[in-house]
């Protein structure tokens, strides 16, 4: 996974409940799939109503691409292996100029996905900076640390 992909799920699973709500409009599921730790069938939800349980009715998925729906007596026997797609900055860029030339044509529908985009991408930039300001305080942390260690040596 290349570093902008991994960024964008970091940011996704570090921000708070009310963003994560506006992020998941803008997240696509790949694939929407569960694994049973009892009986160890792999159950996937292929379309929006496509209800699925295990054999030994544990475990059930639904939503296919449209949504993720979970339901298990009891959820440590329930193994996620579903594929989401979170949006990169250069994507949500994209989409920005999308709902732009859509929304000229008329339409809430894009005019509120662009305003959703923009938010997400003023929120992704300030993570970024913030991350790359952690990343270089704890690579400042590493070469002093190596710093010390060396004088240890001596």
């Amino acid at each position: 996974m290349d570093k902008e992909k991994i960024m964008a799920r970091n940011f996704y699973l570090e921000c708070d409940e009310e963003i994560r709500t506006q992020f998941d409009s803008l997240t696509r599921i790949i694939k929407n799939s569960a694994k049973c730790s009892k009986c160890n069938q792999v159950i996937e939800s292929k379309s929006r109503h496509d209800y699925q349980s295990c054999q030994c009715g544990e475990i059930s998925v639904d939503g296919g691409i449209s949504y993720l729906k979970r339901s298990a007596r009891d959820f440590s026997s329930l193994i996620d292996l579903s594929d989401i797609r979170f949006y990169t900055q250069h994507e949500l860029i994209v989409e920005i100029k999308t709902c732009e030339s859509q929304s000229n044509l008329g339409g809430k529908y894009y005019e509120d996905r662009k305003k959703s985009c923009q938010e997400l991408l003023f929120l992704y930039k300030q993570y970024q900076a913030l991350a790359e300001k952690k990343e270089i305080i704890h690579d400042l942390n590493l070469s002093q640390d190596d710093n010390k260690t060396r004088k240890m040596k001596v």
